[in-house]
């Protein structure tokens, strides 16, 4: 009786060493081996936050144009001043700073970001707060502000869930 026991034992112990080790086996370390290749264009549709891996720099701002193209309301140009970066959850990497100077003015910010499911956008004329705002990834939003003689503009955008996020942005004249 002795011996039976101990082999049932021995068969659950193998069976649950054999269960780890294949649960363990799916695991592997993952590192950044350098550029992705961009998603494909049928994967991105705007009003959805989930648009797949970050992209490079050059890649960031091919979407960029597109996205900004796309939006109702913005010239096909560049706009006063834009802007593509990317954030991070990396000491340094986890807000986006710009600051610029515009001729006096109303104008509007239009902010765009990818991958994160929101951002926080802050917008200081004169270092003084106008507008700060979680924003949803995925569906462009445009923030009026004015600009008086002799402000400056200041830009930041910040990680709200450790998520890395592409983000462009760009200002232009109402």
């Amino acid at each position: 009786m002795g011996d039976s026991r101990r082999s049932s034992h021995g068969t659950v112990a193998i069976a649950v060493l054999t269960g780890a080790a294949l649960l363990l086996s799916g695991c592997a370390y993952a590192y950044d081996a350098g550029p992705r290749p961009s998603p494909s264009a049928t994967r991105e549709t705007l009003g959805s936050a989930a648009f797949g891996p970050l992209l490079d720099r050059p890649a960031a701002e091919n979407w960029a144009a597109a996205v900004f193209a796309r939006a109702r309301g913005l010239d096909p140009g560049e706009g006063a001043h834009h802007g593509v970066g990317t954030l991070r959850d990396l000491p340094g990497e986890e807000t986006l700073n710009d600051e610029f100077s515009v001729p006096p003015g109303d104008y509007a910010l239009s902010v765009a970001c990818r991958v994160a499911a929101t951002i926080v956008v802050r917008v200081a004329v004169d270092r003084r707060p106008w507008f700060a705002e979680a924003v949803e990834c995925g569906q462009p939003v445009r923030i009026p502000f004015t600009v008086e003689a002799g402000q400056g503009v200041y830009l930041r955008f910040d990680m709200t869930s450790g998520v890395p996020s592409n983000v462009a942005y760009r200002v232009d004249p109402e």
